[in-house]
């Protein structure tokens, strides 16, 4: 007997799973005809990369990786520089507790976060100015792989979508340590392009380092 309810509970969780699985891919498939602006990063030169949508306008311009302390930022004619209070890499043990500002060009703090996405852990949350937080959960399956934005206290819906695409190989993107090569598309819905310094949110949240962490996050279900 035991036995038996032991294997109609693997039943059923697999039943769930698998349900939730075939959402995450037809969510992964349906992606580029989501409402809102389509952005993809292109690179300029060597230190240089460029958030640009796929009409063409640019958004923003990165001159060092997010993973560097004292990386610059450029949206508009507007320069910002991420300081952050403790180490960078993903793999570090400090990496989930790390404090990290976005400040302008007089100094002033526009936004900041805190920890990271590592492991079994969502755990990067955003602070933008008015009080307003967003947190990322990620959903995937196989090859399928899926970020939110989404604001604490809101509807729930995304702000902005991040669709992580495996064995593309883009100028951006390096080798990952397993050896797969990545790239990122990103789209803004309508409600978040009324987001206070969007621009400046996307070209932080969606360059690659994060994406590292991202793949950490969930396990690969085949």
């Amino acid at each position: 007997m035991a036995s038996q309810n032991q294997s109609k509970r693997t039943q059923e969780w697999r039943a769930q799973k698998e349900a939730e699985w075939a959402v995450v891919d037809e969510d992964w498939n349906t992606f580029p005809k989501l409402p809102g602006a389509h952005l993809l990063w292109h690179k300029a030169s060597r230190k240089k990369w460029e958030l640009k949508s796929k009409n063409g306008p640019l958004w923003a311009v990165l001159t060092t990786p997010l993973d560097t302390d004292g990386c610059g930022v450029t949206v508009g004619t507007t320069e910002y520089v991420v300081r952050q209070d403790g180490r960078a890499n993903y793999k570090s043990k400090q990496y989930q507790s790390r404090h990290v500002q976005v400040l302008d060009s007089s100094g002033s703090s526009v936004m900041s976060w805190t920890g990271g996405h590592y492991r079994s852990t969502a755990g990067t949350r955003f602070m933008l100015s008015g009080g307003r937080q967003l947190t990322f959960p990620v959903r995937r399956h196989g090859r399928s792989t899926l970020m939110s934005a989404i604001e604490e206290g809101g509807s729930g819906a995304s702000l902005i979508t991040y669709r992580m695409e495996r064995g593309t190989m883009t100028l951006l993107a390096p080798k990952h340590s397993l050896g797969q090569i990545f790239s990122v598309e990103i789209v803004v819905s309508p409600d978040g392009l009324s987001v206070p310094d969007v621009a400046l949110l996307v070209a932080l949240t969606s360059h690659l380092p994060w994406f590292y962490g991202m793949v950490l996050t969930t396990p690969l279900y085949t």
